[in-house]
């Protein structure tokens, strides 16, 4: 099968996005990515995404977040009746406040989404204790860059000037001479109000916040298992294929009066354009769909920033087989103003 790849950009974290015709496709460079990563850039790998889901009203005392492992193995160890060969690639508190309170929520992603589909339905098993869980949606977060102070994206991603979030002067928050005075004068650098640009009364913020919530209410219940999509997919087109087979005189649309044959198939179709374009927007997945994020692979190029856009060479494209189906990036559904 020849994989058809429709673009390959830089991302502003120096990362390569390459997007595929289909999710097909993607499956099949994610599998044999060892094959082709390394003819991107010395030390370049493929970016697996994890699957998160967020765990309610656990207790801070009885997590200690620097000891990873033996958290993970003991989540593993409480769960593995029901998901027995899961893999946890992070765990941690949805807010910095969070080890400030008496019980908080954690996330945690799983590197396959059949296994945080099952704890979503039922609960997570920490300590004797079962713990109700959602999807974790990374689009229900209220992001802010902690240089600039900016919405909307990250400091490791931000190329603005460097802005104080007491004073908004150029200068870094924690070099403000003012921080530690109450009575200081304060400057928004997001709005330019008389307050922090943290501040939860800043109206910038409020939108912000108000877009998350607006993602937390349309947030899908489950990971979109897409093996299973794959198939399903699969499956019509090849029952398509034989209904043309077993009817070849309907495909062709041949006009005829002779009894027991159709008209001309085309006969029967509207001329309105509203339809028309109806029927173009119901494409199929075997269509080139670029803006479908099933179709992305990011490329983590690590310490060498790309300065030109590169794609694997067609030979080594050519050469791979898609048997997987890819799936989206880890999810989050509380509003979140951490960075990450």
């Amino acid at each position: 099968m020849n994989i058809k790849v429709v673009s390959s950009n830089q991302l502003k974290s120096g990362d390569l996005s390459i997007k595929t015709a289909t999710t097909a496709d993607m499956v099949a460079l994610r599998q044999f990515a060892e094959d082709w990563e390394q003819r991107i850039g010395n030390g370049a790998t493929v970016r697996i995404p994890t699957y998160g889901v967020l765990v309610h009203g656990v207790r801070t005392s009885s997590m200690n977040m620097d000891n990873f492992e033996l958290i993970r193995d003991g989540i593993l160890q409480d769960n593995k009746p029901f998901i027995p060969n899961a893999e946890i690639k992070y765990i941690g508190w949805l807010t910095r406040s969070s080890s400030t309170k008496s019980a908080s929520s954690v996330v945690v992603e799983f590197t396959r989404p059949e296994d945080a589909n099952k704890v979503i339905d039922e609960g997570l098993i920490w300590q004797g204790e079962v713990f109700q869980c959602e999807l974790y949606d990374r689009q229900c977060r209220v992001r802010q860059c902690f240089q600039c102070h900016k919405y909307g994206h990250i400091g490791t991603q931000c190329k603005a000037t460097i802005t104080c979030g007491y004073c908004a002067q150029d200068h870094a928050t924690r070099d403000c001479p003012t921080k530690s005075e109450r009575d200081a004068p304060r400057k928004c650098a997001a709005c330019n109000g008389p307050h922090e640009a943290w501040n939860n009364q800043c109206p910038t913020r409020k939108q912000e916040v108000n877009k998350a919530k607006a993602a937390s209410k349309s947030r899908p219940r489950y990971h979109l298992e897409l093996e299973s999509f794959v198939a399903r997919t699969t499956t019509g087109i090849r029952t398509r294929d034989r209904q043309n087979e077993s009817n070849p005189i309907a495909r062709t649309g041949r006009p005829t009066l002779e009894p027991g044959r159709p008209r001309d198939a085309n006969s029967s179709r509207s001329r309105s354009p509203t339809k028309k374009q109806q029927k173009r927007a119901n494409c199929s997945n075997n269509q080139v769909t670029p803006d479908d994020p099933r179709n992305e692979i990011v490329v983590n190029i690590g310490s060498q920033r790309p300065r030109r856009t590169l794609a694997p060479s067609r030979r080594v494209l050519e050469t791979l087989d898609a048997n997987r189906q890819i799936t989206q990036h880890s999810q989050q559904m509380e509003v979140d103003d951490e960075e990450c």
